[in-house]
């Protein structure tokens, strides 16, 4: 267990922390008070002690808080009242049950260690207002009014939903053959290669120039038989080749070509395991961009969304949001709410029926 000690006076903090070295196995840390929030994040300790009472201590609920003087007080190598607070703290912390929390709707602030800063930039794909601003605008909002119609298109949407849904299940079950495949160096790897088209499939729903038809399904044929194809097959180049074309975010579009082109030509078992672990990063990141392509659409033919109404979007919209502005190059709509909100609803939310007249089941 970890403890931190925060409190002006840096003699007592030392003081302190080696009584705690001397009377428990506890790791004791100390940091400035004026860092508070940064500190406890920073330290992930078990249990603070901390000069005063502090109000955001509430921020911190898998974190035991116990307030000491600011004024150092004398630390007593007898003094049983100390050991007897040491003790109940202890007791305490470790009877708590931890709070499990996901980050969908809340606020989280992310500090840094100072270090960063001499490196940091400026952020990808952020393109001034000049002269060609707006033609980039115009751009990007036919690549959004194309999506949205495409997902009206033959319940494309529906499709979409349903096909991701399998596909989850599928993946579930092949991490675990991946990660055994990855750990020896087995070409076999080459399999997870595929599942990156299966998850631009879900993406090339939404391209008006796709033939769903000719992408592969969202699983494979069978649980108990496989194959191992040298080169990725025609249906998943496909949704690649699809998905490349519309100009997504540049950096994305390199990494997804050597997938797409990557054969085994004798790679050693450390080369193996490089290539499998790019391989499956790729894949969580495709999978969040599946989530994000679904939940932004299903948001924007919803007419009681956010989007529509103008209100401040929840956490998880607003990060799926972000995620499928930066992989389609939206990053332009993604900044002018209001000529999102404009573009939105002046689009129809009805599904088109096919030729026939006849909407398809």
């Amino acid at each position: 267990m970890k403890i931190l000690i925060l409190h002006p006076d840096s003699t007592f903090r030392n003081h302190f922390a080696n009584w705690i070295h001397r009377h428990t196995s506890h790791v004791a840390t100390h940091d400035d008070i004026e860092s508070f929030a940064a500190s406890v994040a920073g330290h992930e300790p078990d249990m603070v002690f901390v000069a005063g009472n502090r109000l955001d201590e509430a921020l911190f609920p898998n974190v035991g808080f116990y307030e000491i003087p600011v004024k150092p007080f004398k630390i007593d190598e007898n003094d049983a009242t100390l050991r007897e607070f040491i003790a109940q703290a202890e007791s305490t912390q470790r009877s708590r049950i931890p709070q499990s929390f996901g980050y969908s709707d809340e606020t989280r602030m992310v500090f840094h260690d100072p270090r960063f800063e001499q490196f940091a930039g400026t952020k990808l794909h952020r393109a001034p207002q000049n002269a060609d601003w707006q033609t980039r605008l115009q751009s990007e909002q036919n690549t959004l009014l194309g999506q949205i119609e495409t997902a009206l298109r033959q319940n494309r949407h529906e499709q979409a939903k349903a096909y991701l849904t399998t596909l989850r299940q599928f993946d579930q079950g092949l991490q675990l053959e991946m990660a055994y495949r990855l750990s020896h160096g087995s070409y076999k790897i080459s399999e997870l290669r595929e599942v990156l088209g299966r998850w631009l499939t879900v993406m090339a729903h939404y391209l008006g120039s796709v033939d769903i038809e000719r992408c592969g399904g969202p699983q494979n044929a069978s649980a108990v038989i496989g194959f191992i194809h040298y080169s990725m097959p025609p249906a998943f180049q496909y949704p690649f080749r699809e998905v490349l074309k519309v100009g997504i975010n540049p950096a994305i579009k390199t990494r997804l070509i050597e997938a797409m082109e990557w054969a085994f030509t004798g790679e050693s078992d450390e080369a193996i395991a490089e290539i499998g672990c790019r391989f499956m990063g790729l894949s969580s990141y495709l999978a969040e961009v599946a989530e994000a392509q679904i939940m932004t659409i299903e948001t924007l033919l919803d007419p009681d969304s956010a989007f529509y109404k103008g209100t401040e979007l929840s956490r998880l919209v607003h990060r799926r949001f972000g995620i499928f502005c930066e992989f389609w190059g939206l990053d332009i709509l993604r900044e002018s709410h209001g000529e999102l909100q404009s573009l939105v609803s002046s689009t129809p939310r009805k599904v088109i029926p096919e030729s026939n007249g006849q909407t398809p089941q």
